[in-house]
């Protein structure tokens, strides 16, 4: 199988990536920098995915692919009123547009060569009423997107599915306040956040071993932090 993972060079793209190649895929990651990357055997991508970007384009060059896992997202954690216009439309571009464009082209080819499974990795922001709120905004938008998709490719075999994390372990960490991390942890089942490996072992169980009816389903991966 071919693998398409952005946002892959680091936290949960990067072990995503790693547990994919571990499993026999053929893996494509997309990353702005490689420079810490270190899993061999895999076509890493050079694309800095907040700048304009043509799914149509970039798949004619690197081909089609049996699994797509749209990973990349940006958190400004700013106040709604201290929100910019720049800030604004960056965020909704790599939350929102980029992984549903992507989503929508990866899913058609999909559909014409005999189905696929799309993982989109959203966030317990999209439920909770998060401070920054364009990245609340958009990650509930990817959700409803994903259902959509799922919906319209279902009978073509395209499988599509949301992993809705709460705090994990990675780089993003920096930019949530301590105490909010400390409220975060004390709100979960097992105190502490989740790792960016348990994350990925998720969005590859979707991706690989999940029920084709598990499909316009949001898993969340929480410890209980948020409860529906």
């Amino acid at each position: 199988m071919r693998a398409l993972v952005t946002g892959a060079s680091r936290g949960i793209g990067y072990e995503t990536v790693k547990i994919l190649k571990e499993k026999g895929c053929r893996v494509t990651a997309v990353a702005r920098d490689f420079s810490k990357f270190d899993i061999a055997g895999v076509e890493t991508v050079s694309e800095d995915l907040s700048k304009p970007f043509d799914p149509a384009v970039f798949l004619d060059k690197h081909g089609n692919f049996d699994l797509l896992v749209n990973n990349a997202a940006l958190m400004n954690q700013l106040d709604f009123t201290t929100y910019n216009v720049e800030k604004r439309n960056e965020i909704i571009n790599l939350n929102l547009i980029v992984p549903v464009e992507l989503m929508g082209e990866c899913s058609r080819r999909m559909a014409m060569s005999g189905g696929g499974r799309i993982v989109n990795v959203a966030s317990i922001a999209a439920y909770v009423g998060h401070p920054d709120i364009w990245y609340g905004a958009t990650k509930a938008a990817l959700i409803n997107a994903s259902k959509t998709v799922a919906k319209q490719m279902g009978l073509s075999n395209v499988i599509v599915n949301c992993l809705a994390p709460g705090p994990v372990e990675t780089d993003m960490l920096a930019v949530i306040p301590e105490t909010r991390q400390q409220a975060f942890r004390e709100a979960s089942c097992n105190k502490r956040f989740a790792t960016a490996k348990e994350t990925a072992e998720v969005i590859c169980w979707l991706c690989l071993e999940a029920p084709s009816h598990i499909t316009a389903s949001t898993i969340d991966v929480c410890a209980g932090t948020y409860t529906r």
